[in-house]
């Protein structure tokens, strides 16, 4: 499973861009806000490939289900959970598919969907990979969000969601050392 948001080598703080949040500790509406943030960003993708197949996914939409779902995935990596079916449940996409601990080091990835998609694939990945691959790809939404709208990162259930999938949340000050624009979002 591999998934990315892709944006383009150069962008800028994003103009009148406006949000509100609506429900304090809704980090379903914080993602949404996120996922407006990085759909506003000209030529922005999100790639989604599993079970050999690069799916038909989209930033509006696909991204913030998606990310909603990240905490539940790294509790199967953790094993809190022994299993999870992550639900892509906008419509176009609807697939579903189940991450089940087959070890102590790796987790299997199945087709979970009943009848709307077909595939009999089966991916074995290594629980520390998936994680790496979760946490860079968290990093690279916080800093694309502190160049686009940094406002965004000051949402407190944000910073929790953060901290519970990297174990860190750089301070404010931290955030602002350097200004917007001037460091790479692979930091």
């Amino acid at each position: 499973m591999k998934f990315d948001i892709i944006l383009p080598i150069a962008f800028s703080k994003l103009e009148n861009f406006e949000f509100e949040m609506y429900e304090e500790d809704s980090l379903i509406e914080a993602l949404s806000i996120v996922e407006n943030a990085l759909d506003e960003i000209e030529g922005s993708k999100f790639y989604f490939n599993a079970l050999k197949e690069i799916w038909n996914v989209t930033v509006f939409g696909d991204f913030s289900v998606f990310l909603e779902q990240l905490l539940k995935i790294v509790s199967v990596i953790k094993e809190k959970n022994d299993s999870y079916i992550l639900d892509f449940y906008e419509v176009g996409t609807n697939r579903k598919l189940l991450l089940k601990v087959i070890d102590k080091d790796f987790i299997k990835i199945e087709n979970a969907s009943i009848n709307t998609w077909k595939n009999s694939n089966i991916e074995i990945v290594e629980k520390n990979i998936l994680y790496n691959d979760i946490k860079n790809f968290v990093k690279k939404i916080r800093n694309s969000i502190n160049i686009i709208a940094p406002e965004i990162n000051t949402i407190g259930v944000l910073n929790s969601w953060y901290l519970e999938i990297l174990g860190d949340n750089p301070s404010k000050e931290e955030q602002q050392k350097r200004p917007p624009g001037t460091f790479s979002v692979f930091d």
